[in-house]
C-alpha cells in the first residue's frame, strides 16, 4: 500500500531551486483505529532540510536507505556497490522530491493495497531507465534520512547550545528526519524524549508547556472530570494508614471521585474497612469495595477497575497502589494539567535507585536500564518521559478506555508488566483482535462449545483476515495439495492441503507470539493443567481450499496436542458448505465464521474429517491452522513431551527421557545437513534435525547469561548428536566430564530459567549435571569444546581412527 498520507510542503522563495517547483517530503504513516501513527520525527528545520537536498543535485528524487534489503533480500545483487561506511537499500519511509516527479513516478505504474510500497519503489529504482528519468538517487550518508534499524550502535545524541541531534557516527552526518523502521521504534520513542525541541538542556522540558489542560475551566464542581480511583492492597505493607490519609487529603472535588478498593491482605483488612468507613462519611461518589474475603486476584481486580470506568463512561482512571504514598495533594491535578492519555508520576525510594517506571526493557521483555535512568530518577532532568513501562500509581485517560482495554490477566507475568505491554502493544491489537476476544477472559464468560472438548470463539478482526489472505495471495506459493512436499523434513505429507507454511513468508516468529499472547491464555482457561511457556507450535500455515484441488479431506488425527483452525473468510458470501466432522462423537461443525478459532485435542479422541468441503461450490474458503504442542519437564532441559510417538503425520515426534536413551540397532551416523542447532556434528552426526529442533524447542528460556554460558549450555544438550557416544555412553548412562559440570556452573551461576537461578537452585556443577541425569565422572566422559563456537570453525574435526571406529558402531537416540 503506498503511504502517501502525510506531506511536509516546502515553497521555495530565496532558494536556487525555482519559485514554480514545490518539494514534497513523504513520511511513512499508518492509520489505527481512525488515528495515524507516525514512526517518523523530524529534527531538523525545513532550511536544514532544503540545504541538505540542494546538495543532491543533479537528483529530483532522494530516497532515504538503510543496511537491509527489504522486503525482497534477493534483489540485493542489483543495487549499486557503496562504501562500507555508506547505506546500499532503498528504504521508503522517507523520501523527497519535486511534486512533478513524485507524481509521474507513482502514477507511472499500478500496485493494489495488498503489494509491498518499498518493494514498488525499489524495482523502480532498480531499473535503469526509470533511475535516470527521475534522476533518482539514494541517501546512502544519511544526510536526510536515518533509519534506525540497524543504525541504532552508530548514532550518538550531541548538545548544541539548546539543541540536541543526532550526529551519526558512521557517516558522519547530522540527519534532518528520523524514520523508526522495523524493530526499532523502541529505540524511537526514546530519542523522541530529547529532539524536535521537546527538551533543552537549558532550559529543560519544552513540550511540558504544550496542549496543557486548563482545570480552572472546569467551573462548578458538577462540571468537573469523574476520576475512578482505583487503590490496591496487594502485600503487607508498612503505613498503610498513612496511604490512607494521604488518599484522602488529595485537593479534588470528593463528589467527582469514586472509589474502587481491593484488599488481597488479611492482616489489613480492619484498617481497610476503618477506612472504607470513613471514606462513605467524607462524601466520594462512591465507594465500592472487594475484600480478602470474596477470592478476587488482584489480576481480576485490576482488570474489574478498568471495565466499570469503561462502563460508567469514566473520564479518568487513577491507579494508585499501597507502596504508594501521595504526600503532594496536587498530584491527581497536576498529571490532568499534561493532558496525556497515560502518565505517571514518578515514585522513588530515598537513597534507593528504585522507581515506577522502566526507561528500557530486553528483548525477552525483562527490566533494562537506559541512558538516562540515573538522570531522571535523581532528578537531574526534569520532564515528560516516554517509557515502555509504568507500575504502581498512573492515570489513564477516557477517552483511551473507550476505544483500548488495557489487560493485566496473565498467568505468566505480573498483572503491571502485563498492562505496560499491553498498552504498547495497543496500536496493532486495536486493529487486528477482535473486539470481543477480551470478554473470554473475563472468570464467569462461558465459551461455545460445539462439540466435545471442542471450543469456538472470536480471535481477530476482518481487516486482519483480509489482510493475511491478501499476502498469501499476492505471495502466490501455494503447495497444491501433493504428497510430495520438499518443505518437510521427509519430503512427504501424509494428509496434504493447498497451502503456505508462515515460514515461507516470513511470519513463523509472528505466529508464535500470537500463540503465546492471544491462544494461550484462553489455552490455559479452557484446558487446564496444560501449561508450557512459551508453546511449541511446529507448523503453522494458511490452507486454501477449492473445488477444483480438494473437496475434502479423509479422517485424519492431528499431530498435536491440540489444534487451532481460524477462519479467515466469509460463508454463504465467499464459499458455501465447508466445516468439521468430529467421528468419535458423531458431532460436525458446519457455517464457520470470520475471524473465529476452533479449538480441539489432537491425537487419540479427536479423529476428524473435512468432508464438508465437498459442498463448496463456488470461491474459495480460507483458514489458518496451527498445531501446538504442550511440553511439561521436571527441569530446565529435560522435556517428557505427553504425546504418542507414531508416524501417522509427516511431523517426527519425540518424547524425551534420558532413562530411556539407548543403543539404537538401526541407526549409524551420518551427515545431516540440514541441523538448525548442534550444527559442529553436520559431517557426522547420531541425531535427525527433527530431533535437534525438538529439544532446544522444549527448554526454558535462559536470562542473565553470557555467551559462554549459553553455548555449554548448547553443547552439552547437542550430546545426543556426538558420534564418540561409545566412549562415554555406558550402562544407560552418559558420563559427563566433572569439569565441564564445574565450568557450567561457574560460567552459568547467575543465569535464571523459569524463575530459578541456577546457583541458587544448584550448589555445584556436580548437583547440576546429576539434577539433569546425567552421570559425573572424570574420565572417558563427555566434555566441553570451546572451538566448535569460534568463528573459524563449524564443525568438530575427529581423529582418524574415531573415524574407522565409527564405522561400526551405532548411535543412540531418544525414544
Amino acid at each position: 500500500m503506498l503511504h502517501l498520507l502525510a506531506f511536509f510542503s516546502l515553497f521555495v522563495t530565496t532558494y536556487a531551486i525555482s519559485r514554480d517547483d514545490l518539494l514534497v517530503v513523504s513520511i511513512a504513516t499508518e492509520e489505527t483505529d481512525g488515528y495515524l501513527r507516525y514512526d517518523v520525527v523530524f529534527i531538523q528545520s525545513p532550511e536544514f532540510i532544503l540545504d541538505k537536498f540542494q546538495t543532491f543535485k543533479p537528483a529530483r528524487v532522494v530516497f532515504g536507505a538503510e543496511d537491509f534489503c527489504w522486503p525482497n533480500p534477493e534483489l540485493q545483487n542489483e543495487y549499486p556497490e557503496v562504501e562500507s561506511n555508506r547505506k546500499r537499500f532503498l528504504n521508503s519511509g522517507g523520501f523527497i522530491g519535486y511534486a512533478n516527479d513524485i507524481y509521474e513516478l507513482i502514477t507511472s505504474q499500478s500496485i493494489n493495497d495488498d503489494e509491498d510500497d518499498q518493494l514498488f519503489y525499489t524495482k523502480i529504482f532498480l531499473n535503469e531507465f526509470s533511475r535516470s528519468k527521475w534522476s533518482i538517487v539514494l541517501d546512502t550518508g544519511a544526510e536526510i534520512f536515518l533509519n534506525l534499524n540497524g543504525a541504532i550502535e552508530e548514532i550518538k545524541l550531541e548538545v548544541n547550545g539548546d539543541e540536541v541531534y543526532i550526529h551519526n557516527t558512521r557517516t558522519d552526518s547530522i540527519p534532518a528526519i528520523i524514520h523508526g523502521n522495523g524493530p526499532s521504534k523502541r529505540s524511537l520513542n526514546y530519542l523522541s524524549n530529547y529532539l524536535a525541541r521537546v527538551w533543552s538542556p537549558t532550559l529543560g522540558c519544552l513540550q511540558c508547556k504544550e496542549n496543557l489542560l486548563d482545570v480552572t475551566s472546569f467551573g462548578e464542581v458538577t462540571k468537573w472530570p469523574i476520576v475512578y480511583m482505583a487503590l490496591f492492597i496487594e502485600y503487607p505493607t508498612p503505613f498503610l494508614r498513612e496511604y490512607f490519609e494521604n488518599i484522602m487529603k488529595i485537593n479534588y472535588p470528593k463528589e467527582r471521585i469514586g472509589l474502587f478498593v481491593h484488599n488481597q491482605v488479611d492482616y489489613h483488612k480492619n484498617l481497610t474497612e476503618q477506612f472504607l468507613s470513613k471514606f462513605k462519611q467524607e462524601g466520594y461518589k462512591f465507594v465500592k469495595y472487594l475484600s480478602v474475603d470474596d477470592d478476587t486476584t488482584e489480576a481480576e481486580a485490576r482488570q474489574q477497575a478498568i471495565k466499570e470506568c469503561q462502563d460508567d463512561k469514566c473520564d479518568y482512571l487513577f491507579v494508585v497502589d499501597s507502596v504508594v504514598h501521595l504526600d503532594h495533594p496536587d498530584t491527581l491535578i497536576q498529571l490532568m494539567t499534561m493532558n496525556r492519555t497515560v502518565i505517571a508520576p514518578m515514585i522513588t525510594r530515598p537513597g534507593k535507585t528504585w522507581a515506577n517506571f522502566w526507561g528500557d526493557f530486553s528483548d525477552d521483555g525483562y527490566y533494562k536500564r537506559s541512558p538516562d535512568y540515573l538522570e531522571i530518577i535523581n532528578h537531574e532532568k526534569l520532564g515528560i518521559f516516554q517509557v515502555p513501562h509504568v507500575a504502581h500509581c498512573y492515570l489513564i485517560s477516557g477517552t483511551l478506555l473507550q476505544r483500548f482495554t488495557p489487560r493485566y490477566d496473565d498467568a505468566n507475568i505480573d498483572p503491571d508488566v502485563k498492562f505496560s505491554i499491553s498498552m504498547r502493544d495497543s496500536d496493532w491489537k486495536a486493529r487486528y483482535i477482535h473486539p470481543d476476544y477480551y470478554k473470554l477472559l473475563e472468570p464467569n464468560t462461558t465459551i461455545e462449545q460445539p462439540c466435545p472438548d471442542t471450543y469456538w470463539f472470536p480471535v481477530v478482526t476482518k481487516e486482519f483476515s483480509q489482510s493475511l489472505i491478501d499476502m498469501m495471495e499476492a505471495f502466490g506459493g501455494w503447495s497444491g495439495s501433493s504428497h510430495t512436499d520438499k518443505r518437510l523434513a521427509g519430503g512427504y505429507e501424509n494428509v496434504p492441503t493447498d497451502d503456505i507454511h508462515m515460514n515461507q513468508v516470513g511470519f513463523d516468529e509472528h505466529w508464535l507470539f500470537f500463540l503465546r499472547d492471544v491462544i494461550q491464555p484462553i489455552q490455559q482457561k479452557l484446558y487446564t493443567g496444560y501449561n508450557s511457556d512459551p508453546p511449541r507450535a511446529a507448523l503453522n500455515f494458511v490452507v486454501r481450499y477449492m473445488p477444483e484441488y480438494q473437496s475434502k479431506l479423509r479422517p485424519h488425527h492431528d499431530a498435536s496436542t491440540y489444534t487451532i483452525n481460524l477462519a479467515l473468510n466469509d460463508v454463504g458470501k465467499d464459499y458455501e458448505g465447508g466445516g468439521c466432522r468430529f467421528i468419535r462423537y458423531n458431532c460436525s461443525l458446519s457455517a464457520t465464521r470470520r475471524g473465529w478459532t476452533l479449538m480441539h485435542p489432537g491425537r487419540l479422541t479427536h479423529l476428524h474429517e473435512d468432508d464438508m468441503f465437498q459442498n463448496i461450490n463456488y470461491s474459495i474458503l480460507y483458514g489458518i491452522l496451527l498445531f501446538i504442542y504442550i511440553t511439561n519437564g521436571d527441569n530446565f532441559a529435560i522435556i517428557d513431551i505427553n504425546i504418542d510417538n507414531d508416524n501417522e503425520d509427516d511431523i517426527e515426534l519425540i518424547k524425551l527421557k534420558y532413562e530411556k536413551i539407548k543403543p539404537s540397532d538401526t541407526r549409524h551416523p551420518a551427515i545431516q545437513a540440514d541441523l538448525i542447532n548442534c550444527t559442529w556434528y553436520k559431517s557426522e552426526a547420531c541425531c535427525k534435525r527433527t530431533e535437534v529442533a525438538s529439544v532446544f524447542e522444549s527448554m526454558f528460556t535462559l536470562h542473565q547469561c553470557s555467551t559462554k554460558c549459553r553455548n555449554m549450555i548448547n553443547y552439552m544438550m547437542c550430546f545426543f548428536c556426538d558420534p564418540n557416544q561409545f566412549l562415554w555412553y555406558i550402562k544407560r548412562k552418559v558420563k559427563v566430564c566433572g569439569s565441564f559440570c564445574n565450568q557450567l556452573h561457574k560460567e552459568c551461576k547467575n543465569a535464571e530459567y523459569n524463575g530459578n537461578v541456577i546457583s541458587v537452585q544448584y550448589k555445584s556443577g556436580k548437583e547440576f549435571c546429576e539434577a539433569q541425569n546425567f552421570q559425573v565422572t572424570s574420565s572417558d566422559c563427555f566434555d566441553f569444546d570451546e572451538n566448535v563456537f569460534s568463528k573459524t570453525m563449524s564443525f568438530l574435526k575427529f581423529k582418524s581412527y574415531f573415524l574407522f571406529i565409527l564405522q561400526i558402531l551405532f548411535c543412540i537416540y531418544i525414544i
